[in-house]
């Protein structure tokens, strides 16, 4: 097998592709996580409040729903 490099750093979320690539974690460099940020002006504007506020629950839904399985049968 070649080999090309003798250590990477990866950016991983839950280290699925290093297993399956058979890889090992040496060494956690940085470990970060997600904000959403908005300036003063754009926060006291109602408009755009709303929309950050729907987006940041939108996201919100979306990790918490990666862990739930939902089944909808008629």
């Amino acid at each position: 097998m070649p080999r090309f490099a003798d250590a990477i750093v990866e950016l991983t979320e839950t280290g699925s592709s290093l297993r399956a690539n058979k890889l090992r974690i040496m060494e956690s460099i940085l470990e970060s996580v997600t904000v959403v940020v908005a300036s003063k002006d754009a926060w006291a504007n109602e408009w755009k409040r709303t929309k950050l506020e729907t987006i940041t629950m939108m996201m919100q839904g979306a990790m918490l729903g990666r862990e739930k399985v939902g089944l909808k049968m008629n």
